[in-house]
């Protein structure tokens, strides 16, 4: 806490982190928190109703992909499962893919409609999210990027 304490004394710092915060903070409106909920509920009714079996694999995993936007043809932004968060940060396509390991993400991408060339792009990166990339995977990039063609050391990935 001390330690915690006399970084903020740094004025420069306390005001990055405040603007971080505030920015943060801004994605929990009551209609953006409505709309995740039943984008939620919508994807649950209509697995059920393609296979009412219940044979998934339970998993919290979930990955954050940061693509540049100019690998994207025409600039048009794809189009992911509603349970997925797509955003625009920084000039990349930041998705957050629920359920998703690194491999699946990869897989995902393509069947959005991202081209091979862009999906093996070494630019693009692909990490296990973070427990703050769950809230908002565009407040920051991870430090650990994987890039998409290269090893990684993701033991859960396919």
């Amino acid at each position: 806490m001390a330690d915690a304490l006399r970084a903020l004394a740094d004025e420069g710092l306390a005001e990055t982190m405040s603007a971080r915060t505030r920015q943060w903070s801004s994605q929990f409106t009551w209609d953006e928190m409505a709309t995740r909920v039943l984008a939620m509920l919508r994807a649950e009714a209509g697995r059920l109703a393609q296979s009412p079996n219940e044979r998934r694999t339970f998993t919290d995993l979930a990955t954050v992909v940061r693509l540049p936007l100019d690998l994207l043809p025409d600039g048009e932004v794809p189009t992911f499962r509603s349970t997925d968060r797509c955003m625009v940060s920084d000039g990349d396509l930041v998705v957050l893919l629920r359920g998703a390991d690194t491999q699946t993400a990869r897989i995902a991408l393509r069947r959005a409609g991202v081209p091979a060339a862009a999906v093996d792009d070494p630019r693009v990166r692909i990490t296990v999210a973070r427990p703050v990339d769950l809230v908002s995977p565009a407040v920051s990039a991870s430090p650990r990027a994987v890039a998409a063609t290269g090893r990684h050391e993701d033991a859960l990935a396919g």
